[in-house]
């Protein structure tokens, strides 16, 4: 019965200190990782720019690793455009296929609605973010190539919007 007692005491004292760890842990790669992602949003939805392309330096270059995705590239991406960060921007593109078979190796971020947001944000202001892209001092094949891949990363988005407009009867295809 001593036995007892003593081995439910101790397994009662391992699990109150993995508790105790776990409440701790408050601060893993993970959660640094998804308050930076909320962070973020919140940032882009109030239209801070400038704090928007620090959160997105901070995550890209101290938080995404070997093991860890803190930003998927079209996220990446999307926020590029809107910090007007075109050279970086272009750079992304072009590592994506060489970084692409790797993420799969890779924690994932959370779950939220970054992506949804950035795209949706885009879409709706395409228009100011092409203006801002021809306003720049980019050579013309660059500005020409950023369109182009603006446009294709929104084309799902465009096709979606008119299927469902054709099942509204609004258009035909």
């Amino acid at each position: 019965m001593l036995i007892m007692i003593s081995v439910s005491g101790l397994v009662s004292a391992q699990i109150d200190r993995m508790q105790d760890e776990i409440i701790n842990s408050a601060n893993t790669k993970s959660m640094l990782i998804a308050k930076g992602r909320t962070l973020l949003l919140d940032k882009f939805l109030a239209k801070d720019m400038n704090k928007v392309a620090e959160i997105e330096d901070y995550l890209t270059n101290k938080l995404s690793s070997d093991d860890y995705i803190a930003l998927y590239p079209s996220e990446q991406w999307f926020i590029k455009y809107w910090t007007k960060d075109y050279i970086k921007l272009m750079v992304c593109v072009r590592q994506y296929d060489s970084i692409y078979p790797k993420m799969k190796q890779k924690v994932q971020p959370p779950s939220d609605n970054l992506y949804m947001m950035l795209r949706e944000k885009t879409f709706s202001q395409k228009q100011l973010l092409i203006s801002n892209i021809e306003a720049s001092s980019l050579p013309e094949p660059d500005k020409d190539f950023l369109v182009m891949h603006l446009n294709a990363c929104l084309i799902n988005r465009a096709v979606k919007d008119l299927l469902q407009d054709t099942l509204k009867g609004g258009s035909t295809i």
